[in-house]
């Protein structure tokens, strides 16, 4: 009878301690992947970007949305460099080819030759030109 409880209660702390570490072990692997999952996710993104970047460079006619990807700026502060210049443009009578970014416009979207885009660039790097935003 005594070696029947004794048996009785090895069984039951053996089955606990295997339950126990069982949940322990389940719970390791969750947080693992996790972790790995977000790291995933992370190097998607940044992956996504990379692909985006390269079909813009690849590409001579651009939008609106993939110049100011191009350029590395929100798409609301090229419509505002875009609106001033227009504005202050409208004021004169001639100037320099590249002051003011070259566009056309189809069905009132803004079209953009990267090759124009990229002297644009290159006309206010040298000039050291600001953009109030």
């Amino acid at each position: 009878m005594k070696l029947n409880k004794l048996l009785i209660t090895s069984i039951l702390i053996l089955s606990a301690a295997i339950i126990f570490g069982s949940v322990w072990i389940g719970n390791a692997i969750k947080s693992t992947n996790k972790e790995s999952d977000s790291k995933v996710g992370n190097k998607a993104q940044e992956l996504e970007g990379q692909v985006v970047s390269l079909n813009i460079t690849d590409k001579a006619l651009l939008t609106e949305k993939e110049v100011a990807q191009y350029l590395g700026i929100h798409q609301d502060k090229l419509n505002i460099i875009l609106q001033k210049e227009k504005i202050e443009r409208q004021k004169l009578s001639s100037y320099d080819t590249y002051r003011y970014m070259p566009y056309i416009e189809i069905d009132d979207e803004k079209y953009f030759l990267k090759n124009e885009v990229d002297e644009w660039l290159q006309y206010h790097s040298s000039n050291r030109s600001k953009f109030n935003t």
